[in-house]
């Protein structure tokens, strides 16, 4: 309820149809509400059977490029989706059949058998580390990817299935879907089920998972109590930054500075004003980088976020290059990098840095124009790189000496518009 809450009253929408779908949850693992202005949300339908984030993250456990590297649960589920997004020409069947089964009634015997792992507990043996001590995973990466193929296809078509039988409160709600609670982040299924309705309006909120419950219980009080709630943009409501180090320098560096530093091919660390609520950088707490350059994806995941070869970055863009860029499907909420767009073949020939290997982006739409990174835009005039300003398994940045000390891995931070070079 807390996530139908957060992501309705942050929503534009008068009314909406809205799906919510965790790993585990105290009320429910798949909910569906309707709600509107008057009422807020109402649940409609609690489906305990569906908890498709536990089972997508248990299939992920699995795999060894996402296993074998991993420290937290949660993670597993991120990489792994990341993983499903390289191109095999078809999947095996009885592979598919075998993860349709598990996600159904939790069978997990076929699943095993087919990967050879039949003695393992997923739920108990299969912890991702203890310790130092790597997950138990299959040998074999091939078959780790068709996994992670093969457990996006049938999370894609569960949901997608659950929405068609559905159809009728769709219309009822004004055309409008909100996706929210853990399984939100999955931006390749969100793009899915829009694309199931392209007259649709969809909605994702920047804080679908955990980190929205707060807010969403602050909403539905202020609900119950027929207090009003503020109609604002909440993605920059986290913490200010903290200025724990001070520099001599105090005035602004000119944008086409950064910019030229940007062009040349350097790495640069963002951070001002408050942080975003959800998971995602969106331009406050983020490392900038110029897409276009030859072999950029390898060395931020290498030499900055040291993390697996596999993992995408996210391109942020001016609202006015969409239509260039990409393919349009009715475009709205891609403020929150919460969509798997289909890039145009001159966006990925030209940024391939910034694009899945399926020919999809996960596209961020800057639209605060005092922002640095909108007038980095303007001033660069190109879609640029955007990725969370942290270490891997490090929190994003929230102070200026942790933005400070990233210099080690970069050539630059911007600190509220204040350029510092090693």
């Amino acid at each position: 309820m807390c996530h139908a809450h957060s992501s309705f009253w942050q929503s534009p929408f008068d009314k909406a149809y809205i799906m919510s779908s965790d790993g585990g949850g105290n009320d429910g693992y798949f909910n569906i509400y309707t709600a509107d202005r008057k009422t807020g949300p109402i649940l409609q339908e609690r489906i305990d059977r569906f908890d498709f984030g536990t089972f997508y993250g248990l299939v992920a456990c699995t795999i060894p490029q996402v296993g074998k590297t991993t420290k937290f649960f949660f993670d597993a589920a991120g990489k792994a989706m990341a993983l499903a997004s390289q191109i095999e020409r078809s999947l095996d069947p009885d592979l598919l059949s075998a993860v349709r089964s598990f996600y159904a009634n939790g069978d997990k015997k076929a699943f095993l058998k087919y990967i050879g792992m039949e003695t393992v507990d997923f739920y108990h043996n299969l912890k991702l580390t203890k310790g130092d001590t790597p997950a138990k995973t299959i040998d074999n990466n091939r078959l780790g990817i068709m996994i992670a193929m093969a457990n996006q296809k049938v999370f894609q078509e569960k949901f997608a299935n659950i929405l068609l039988d559905r159809q009728y409160y769709v219309g009822l709600q004004q055309d409008n879907i909100i996706i929210t609670g853990g399984c939100a982040l999955n931006v390749t299924n969100n793009q899915r089920l829009h694309d199931l309705y392209p007259e649709t309006n969809t909605y994702v909120a920047p804080n679908p998972t955990d980190g929205g419950l707060s807010l969403g219980g602050l909403f539905w009080y202020l609900h119950l109590t027929g207090i009003d709630i503020p109609d604002q943009d909440y993605k920059f409501s986290g913490i200010p930054l903290i200025e724990n180090k001070k520099f001599k320098k105090k005035r602004k560096t000119p944008i086409k500075t950064i910019a030229n530093m940007i062009t040349d091919g350097k790495v640069i660390g963002i951070v001002e004003g408050n942080a975003e609520v959800g998971p995602r950088a969106l331009g406050h707490r983020s490392i900038i980088v110029d897409p276009s350059i030859r072999g950029m994806k390898e060395k931020i995941n290498d030499q900055v976020k040291h993390r697996e070869w596999f993992r995408p970055f996210a391109p942020i863009v001016l609202e006015e290059h969409l239509d260039r860029y990409f393919v349009r499907k009715n475009w709205e909420n891609l403020e929150h990098m919460s969509y798997a767009v289909e890039a145009k073949p001159e966006f990925e020939r030209k940024f391939n840095a910034a694009c899945h290997v399926d020919g999809t982006a996960r596209v961020q739409v800057c639209d605060e124009k005092d922002s640095t990174v909108y007038k980095l835009l303007k001033e660069i005039g190109t879609p640029l790189l955007n990725t969370s300003f942290n270490d891997n398994g490090k929190p994003i940045v929230s102070n200026v000496e942790d933005a400070y000390n990233m210099l080690e891995y970069l050539d630059g931070i911007v600190v509220n518009g204040v350029l510092i070079t090693k």
